[in-house]
């Protein structure tokens, strides 16, 4: 997934989860950006997807879930 190129550009990401995948949506304030991906349903790979944004108070995660997604929760 590409970062933002415009320091002041809010990134929205939806993550819709399953068992063991998660398909991961962003979309910038430049259409350029809109993207997905697919990660691991796992903390660690949850943490390192995360770090590559410099400012978290620029990226709003949204998650969309339910109780048959997942085995134990990973929050």
């Amino acid at each position: 997934m590409k970062k933002s190129t415009a320091k002041n550009e809010k990134v929205y990401i939806g993550f819709d989860i399953s068992q063991k995948k998660i398909a991961v949506y962003a979309v910038c304030g430049d259409a350029s950006c809109k993207n997905e991906v697919m990660i691991a349903n796992d903390r660690n790979e949850i943490s390192r997807f995360l770090s590559q944004f410099d400012d978290p108070s620029k990226v709003c995660v949204v998650m969309e879930t339910g109780t048959h997604n997942v085995d134990e929760p990973v929050y």
